[in-house]
């Protein structure tokens, strides 16, 4: 129930690298302490048949049957949800305190992304203002984790209302989640990078007071199924990022004054 396999499909497989077990300390590390302790205890992380990642509680112990032979008893219990409610109230945090320490967007935009895609495990992150005069959107900062590694760079730095992942967040003024971007029309793929080996997306406006401002966006190579709290959280992030860049403006007319 928890992994999604059959009985069928499980027996006779290594349950590590049935569901892509990663221990913290690596593997060698935990057979070493297994076999030392005759039990481990811990957090890894592994994925599920349909490409869920999730964050389990776990513990072996060597055990032996009544013929004498060792075997291994694994236990699991998934923590997930509650793993990361943790890492995003952490990320809120730490994106206001950002935000609160920042003299201007140019440079909070670099850090604001990095946090939020870090925490939430994203690999690329955007952020898109509106031009009011064109009126358009422009890209003004891109984010790109260091493993990722892809074919070419986004063609587009400008994006109409309603297109790309961007215009249409901006165009809908409410948060977007795509599940697989590859399989989306061209349209919605504009001003996205990588020549299809991103999937995963959801983007969200920058709004105060009713106005969008811009959009920020986030990808992965994974296929991502939807997250109704993530999207909840984005709204609150995308208002005080609002709130952020109003700041910056009014402060910046007073200089001009």
């Amino acid at each position: 129930q928890l992994y999604g396999y059959s009985q069928h499909e499980a027996l006779g497989r290594s349950s590590h690298e049935l569901l892509q077990t990663e221990f913290s300390e690596g593997r060698a590390q935990f057979e070493a302490e297994l076999v030392r302790r005759g039990e481990w205890t811990g957090e890894s992380k592994q994925v599920t048949k349909h490409g869920r990642r999730i964050e389990v509680e776990s513990r072996f112990k060597l055990i032996e049957d009544r013929a004498g032979s060792r075997l291994v008893l694994e236990c699991n219990r998934d923590i997930s949800h509650r793993k990361q409610s943790a890492r995003r109230l952490a990320t809120e945090h730490a994106v206001t305190l950002v935000l609160a320490e920042s003299e201007t967007p140019e440079l909070a935009w670099g850090k604001v992304l990095e946090i939020i895609a870090e925490g939430l495990d994203w690999e690329l992150a955007m952020v898109w203002l509106v031009n009011k005069q064109i009126p358009t959107l422009e890209r003004a900062e891109v984010w790109q984790h260091p493993s990722l590694q892809l074919a070419g760079e986004a063609s587009q730095s400008q994006l109409a209302r309603g297109v790309g992942l961007a215009g249409r967040a901006w165009a809908s003024e409410q948060p977007i989640w795509v599940s697989d971007l590859s399989k989306e029309a061209e349209v919605l793929r504009r001003g996205v990078p990588g020549d299809g080996a991103l999937h995963g997306a959801f983007a969200f406006p920058i709004k105060i007071r009713g106005e969008v401002l811009g959009t920020v966006v986030f990808l992965s190579t994974s296929v991502r199924a939807p997250d109704d709290d993530l999207l909840n959280m984005a709204q609150v992030l995308g208002g005080e990022i609002g709130q952020f860049v109003e700041r910056m403006r009014a402060e910046a007319a007073l200089h001009l004054e």
